[in-house]
């Protein structure tokens, strides 16, 4: 079972992940859609898949850190987080879904990380200044 804290701004998810765990987020985060909020998952075991809409429409979200247990982000799992500046993908995820951080209009901190090979159309569609993005040369499936 995750152990969910929430303090300042900040939510920290540690512990082992079960289907609960992704639903408490959002409804911490959409409860709280006035203010900005880092969310850490780095610390939770056992999740390997962003969920599609897992996220979306999270305004509150402004930077996330995920576990290197994540081997994929689903379609539209990020998608219209218009406050997420920072997204912190680990080198395990190997698959980005179709329109994941569609609408992420702040969105320019980030990186793709060379274990990424697919990514699905629309990805990043509406996300600030992608002419700083770089595609790194794993990625063999681009939409």
């Amino acid at each position: 079972m995750a152990d969910i804290s929430f303090q300042a701004n900040e939510i920290t998810v540690s512990g082992s992940f079960d289907q609960r765990t992704i639903k408490d987020i959002k409804n911490i985060l959409k409860r709280n859609n006035t203010e900005k909020i880092n969310l850490d998952l780095s610390n939770l075991t056992g999740l390997s898949k962003i969920q599609r809409k897992a996220f979306s429409d999270c305004t509150s979200l402004a930077k996330i850190k995920l576990p290197n247990t994540i081997t994929e982000i689903d379609k539209e799992a990020f998608e219209n987080c218009t406050n997420l500046v920072n997204i912190s993908i680990p080198d395990t995820v190997s698959v980005i879904g179709k329109k994941a951080f569609n609408g992420c209009s702040k969105l320019t901190d980030f990186t793709i990380p060379h274990s990424v090979t697919f990514i699905g159309k629309e990805a990043f569609y509406g996300c600030g200044n992608p002419a700083n993005m770089k595609i790194p040369d794993s990625v063999y499936n681009l939409e």
